[in-house]
């Protein structure tokens, strides 16, 4: 009989989505069943690494629907895996903490700053899962690059262990068929963590 998923468990797949317009998006995930709400929320994310590679987040949302909700978050890979589709996920409220305080907490942690991207995110909640539609800046150094945008599908977080892996797999099935016609398969899904995508060189980091 096949277990079910540990709490603490993040399920999730990632597309680019570059050549796919916001509004196309949201005219395909709006007729999907079972749709909840709709949020908007915008802020930057900061992000700290460990020698060994492991890193944390803090996020900062100054705009929309979560704004003020801060939250410090540390992922890691399950085992041996070398993907980010499943992981290792805790996250901390942190609203009314003083920024300095957080700061202060995870580099006494050892946790060194590496990098910042600003996330404006459309998060489409259904009962099962959230389908986001999201756009990265990357504003480390406070220099100006090019936004970059990207789809997500994430298994629904407060009840992921009561699935197993397989019944995981068919929520993210189900979103992955209903974007098709967004150009979304699963031959498209990323490899690589945004963590992965935008990080600096160690030896880099201030």
């Amino acid at each position: 009989m096949e277990t079910k998923l540990n709490e603490h468990t993040e399920f999730e797949v990632k597309f680019r989505a570059d050549s796919i317009n916001l509004e196309d998006f949201r005219d395909v995930v709006k007729k999907l069943p079972d749709l909840k709400k709709i949020i908007f929320v915008s802020g930057p994310d900061f992000y700290y690494v460990k020698s060994d590679g492991s890193f944390a987040r803090f996020r900062k949302p100054e705009y929309g629907d979560m704004s003020g909700g801060n939250e410090v978050t540390i992922k890691e890979k399950i085992g041996c895996s070398k993907n980010n589709i499943i992981r290792k996920e805790v996250n901390w409220k942190v609203n009314g903490t003083p920024d300095s305080t957080i700061k202060e907490g995870l580099l006494m942690m050892g946790y060194k700053p590496n990098f910042s991207i600003n996330k404006d995110c459309h998060i489409f909640v259904f009962d099962d899962a959230t389908v986001v539609y999201y756009s990265v800046t990357d504003t480390t150094d406070g220099k100006k690059r090019k936004t970059e945008s990207f789809i997500e599908i994430e298994v629904k977080e407060e009840t992921i262990n009561n699935l197993t892996e397989s019944e995981a797999w068919q929520i993210i099935d189900k979103y992955e068929s209903a974007l098709e016609p967004l150009g979304i398969s699963p031959q498209k899904r990323l490899r690589k963590s945004l963590y992965e995508m935008f990080m600096r060189n160690q030896n880099e980091q201030s």
